[in-house]
């Protein structure tokens, strides 16, 4: 870690904000309709041994970030061949979790702006922030966790009088297939793209600190979770939850209180972009370190700029639109996140595993 360790307290807290700000303007497990709320559920118990995945490894290798404990586990050739695969999965994840902002933002904020300069704009900012560092990451997300908590629970408060409890009834009605698609894709987005923090968070006081680190952060952040999906249904219904792009903005959008307060869609966007930068920076550091791993370089910050600004360019090149995007989010994704956020790291801590018991026998 760069200059000191950074808090347990102030992981928790950036976990949180990654694992639920940019699910702020979806439903979680929406294929499974009125069990969406199941189905986000079961997918975070599945995210319980991805959580003992990682600390396992970093008890295994204390102050090793994923790309050094490839190197360990399967020698220097083969390792490289898995290194350049997984840098080319957090590209990728960079890419996508960028248009996820500017095509939110332009659909539903500014309509004549291009593309371009909100990827430019976002990514400038987390280029600040990454050489900076995670400690000022940190400090950030520890500065501005009461704002950004009341910015989640403020909309849902006042949209309370508005919910309808029967938009969530029946329960079980669809049998269980929808149930483990909306699982499915619920534990690859956002639980499973915790793997990105075994790049970064690496230094911890003790081999059960990263246990309690990833466990804390994922039961409140899955919490929030439900909690904004849940807001979504309850005030669309699941026929207009599943067919719009950004459901509870358009939820927010009709809520008026006495004729006098509305337009609180606005808060929520405000969470949606903190939950972005956070997200953007974790992945672009965690890129970066992939990138001078896997070529045998120095700095990782020397090369935060080239990167983003091919990432900038694979953003412009790579869909069509925003139809093309979700659809891509919506099948190729998740298999991929599967490789690399599930297969991986488990085959890994596996053969890490074998390793130490054999060097312990000898």
């Amino acid at each position: 870690m760069e200059r000191s360790k950074l808090t347990s307290t102030k992981m928790v807290i950036i976990l949180i904000m990654y694992l639920t700000g940019t699910t702020a303007q979806t439903v979680t497990g929406i294929d499974a309709k009125e069990d969406f709320w199941i189905s986000t559920i079961i997918s975070v118990v599945f995210a319980v041994p991805l959580v003992f995945t990682y600390s396992k490894l970093l008890a295994y290798y204390p102050k090793k970030n994923l790309f050094e404990i490839y190197e360990i586990c399967y020698g220097r050739k083969l390792s490289k061949i898995i290194m350049a695969l997984h840098f080319y999965y957090f590209l990728d994840g960079t890419t996508s979790i960028l248009l996820n902002f500017t095509y939110f933002a332009k659909s539903m904020l500014l309509y004549y702006t291009p593309n371009i300069a909100f990827s430019i704009g976002m990514m400038l900012l987390c280029i600040w922030v990454a050489r900076e560092g995670i400690i000022t990451i940190g400090n950030f997300a520890n500065a501005f966790l009461l704002l950004f908590i009341i910015l989640i629970l403020s909309p849902v408060i006042l949209s309370a009088t508005k919910m309808n409890l029967n938009n969530i009834k029946p329960t079980y009605y669809n049998g269980i297939k929808p149930i483990l698609m909306g699982t499915y894709k619920t534990f690859t987005f956002p639980f499973a793209q915790m793997t990105a923090f075994t790049m970064i968070f690496t230094n911890f006081k003790d081999k059960e600190s990263p246990f309690r680190m990833y466990m804390t952060g994922l039961i409140i952040g899955s919490v929030i979770v439900i909690i904004m999906s849940s807001t979504s249904v309850l005030l669309l219904g699941v026929p207009a939850a599943t067919k719009l792009v950004y459901p509870i903005y358009t939820a927010m959008a009709r809520v008026n209180i006495a004729r006098t307060l509305q337009g609180i869609e606005v808060i929520l966007s405000v969470v949606f972009v903190f939950g972005v930068f956070i997200k953007i920076a974790i992945y672009l550091i965690a890129t970066s370190k992939g990138f001078v791993k896997l070529f045998d370089l120095k700095d990782y910050k020397t090369y935060l700029v080239p990167l983003s600004l091919f990432i900038i360019i694979l953003a412009k090149i790579s869909f069509r639109g925003i139809l093309d995007y979700w659809s891509y989010t919506n099948s190729i994704w998740p298999v991929t996140a599967i490789i690399f956020d599930v297969i991986l790291p488990i085959l890994t801590v596996l053969v890490a595993y074998i390793r130490v018991t054999l060097a312990k026998a000898k």
